[in-house]
Formats: C-alpha cells, structure tokens, sequence
C-alpha cells in the first residue's frame, strides 16, 4: 500500500514536470513564430532583403534564388497596351521638371492677373495637372531658397511668379500635398500614376509630408505598394517599369541595392526597349561589378527563360 502511495505521488510528479515543459514549450514557440511575423514593425528602419514578387494583385516576399520571374514575362501574360503606356509615359513625365521654365515665365506672363489665371487654372483641376501642381509644391517646400535666387539674379518676373504662387502654396502642399491627390489617382487604377508613384512618394518625403523616421511602418507600407505596381506592370512587358526597377536595384535607395535584379531588369528594357539607356556595354558593365555567386545566381534566372 505505501509502495502503491509513492508510485503515485511520483507519476503525479512526472505528469506536473511534463505539463510546465509543454507550457513553457508552447510560450517559447509562439514567442519565436510572433517574432518572425513582426520581424518588420520592430526593425522598421531596415531596408527589406527579399524582392517584391507579384502575382496578380497579392505581394508576395521570396527568396533570391527562388524567384521566378520568368512565368511573368511569357507570351501568353505579355499586354499588348505596354507599347502604349510607355509611348505616354515618357511623354508625360520623362521631362516633368521643371514645368515652368524661365522662358515660359518671361513670354507667357506678362503680369500678375495672367500668373493668377495660370495658377488657378491648375488648382482648380489638380488631376489634370500633376505635374506642374508637383512643380510648385516643390519650390513651395524651398521658397526662401528660391526667392533668394531670384533676387539674387534680379529677374524680376520670376519673383512677381513666386509672389504670387507662395501665397498659393496652401492649396498643394502640407494636409493638402499633392501626393495624396496622386495617391488617389493611383489607387483608383491610373497606371501613369502607379508607375510614378515611387517617385512621388519620394518626392513626398522630401517634402516632409511622409515621414519614414517618425512613421516608418506607414512609409514601409507605400513603398511596398510602390514596387508592387511597378512589378505587375512589369510583368505585363512594360519597359518604364523595367527601367525603374533596374535603377532601383542599381541604386539601392528605397530596397537593398542588388547587382542580380539590375541586370535582370536592365536586360528586359534592353531587350523590349527601341531606345534605352541599358545598353550592351552598360550590361557588361554591371555584370563586371558582380561576385561568383551573383553570376551564379543570375544564371539560374536566365536558364529559366
């Protein structure tokens, strides 16, 4: 009977000491999963490692060596209207700045009522006017630096321009800025907009209107839909969004720099683009530049093609 007692007691022990494991088993175990999940809201100021991958309208993150851009540039997913919005996107942004050059200042307006008229007619139809609306909230963000110009080159129609646009400013910048007008238009499915969006947003930063510091999971939220546009119309054979990837991954500002998806994307514009600037020798150039496992891991994406 005190043997049959003792066994007892010790099988209770065992099955206590088993049931604190599984507890703290579990605790650590979702601690370790919620930790990756939210890797990204505690370490906002890192730039993402992994390329944006996109299928259809999701966004997807994967590994390097896992990518498989090559199902979204088959014949069967090309759109034949990427001709088309590559003609118009060049046209409408390739030269956006500035908007107002001096000579337009110095043989349009020749007095304040017909600067006033111009303004206007831009504010009262921001959509239809972006680019010279982007124009003036840029200079309304530098005004000192602007009218100190101006005065400093004593040209006095630039400075009757400016006085009369900064009291405007109100109308396309700070709560009103423009890149929220933009936003919108993006959003609502203009693929102009969505191509230029990245631009924009950095644009926005400059203007202290996004603030990746202060919120950096809201700017980490845009810029993600920024690269996701620009991937879906690349996937659909669109060269300007070739063109802004290859210079994304090249350059490194808003994603982690990666030699690998330049040259890849570089060498889609170079190979859909009539004009391009990522020519042969820009090619060989960047692929110069790159270690043994990059060219390995560039390989394997070209023999997916």
């Amino acid at each position: 009977m005190i043997k049959s007692k003792k066994t007892n007691n010790k099988n209770k022990f065992i099955l206590i000491t088993l049931l604190i494991v599984a507890i703290f088993g579990s605790v650590y175990l979702y601690d370790l999963n919620f930790g990756e999940q939210t890797k990204i809201r505690r370490e906002p100021q890192v730039e993402l490692s992994k390329e944006v991958e996109t299928f259809g309208t999701d966004i997807h993150y994967g590994n390097k060596d896992k990518v498989q851009l090559d199902k979204y540039y088959s014949s069967d997913v090309y759109d034949s209207s990427a001709i088309m919005i590559d003609e118009e996107f060049r046209e409408r942004f390739e030269n956006q700045f500035p908007v107002v050059p001096v000579h337009k200042l110095e043989n349009e307006f020749k007095n304040e009522a017909e600067i006033n008229d111009y303004l206007n007619t831009i504010f009262d139809d921001i959509e239809s006017h972006t680019l010279e609306s982007l124009e003036i909230a840029n200079l309304c963000k530098n005004k000192n630096q602007a009218l100190s110009s101006a005065r400093k080159h004593n040209n006095v129609k630039i400075l009757s321009y400016y006085e009369v646009l900064f009291k405007n400013c109100e109308k396309v910048t700070w709560e009103n800025d423009i890149f929220y007008v933009i936003e919108k238009m993006a959003l609502s499915g203009d693929k102009f907009q969505q191509l230029n969006y990245l631009n924009n947003l950095n644009n926005a930063i400059h203007r202290d209107v996004i603030k990746p510091l202060a919120k950096p999971y809201e700017y980490i939220e845009k810029r993600e839909l920024a690269i996701g546009w620009l991937q879906q119309h690349a996937s659909k054979g669109v060269v300007a969004a070739y063109e802004i990837l290859a210079n994304l991954y090249r350059s490194g500002y808003n994603v982690e720099s990666d030699n690998v998806l330049a040259y890849y994307y570089a060498l889609k514009a170079a190979e859909n683009a009539i004009v391009t600037d990522y020519n042969e020798g820009y090619l060989n150039h960047l692929k110069s530049q790159m270690s043994s496992t990059e060219i390995d891991r560039l390989n394997r994406m070209l023999n997916k093609n």
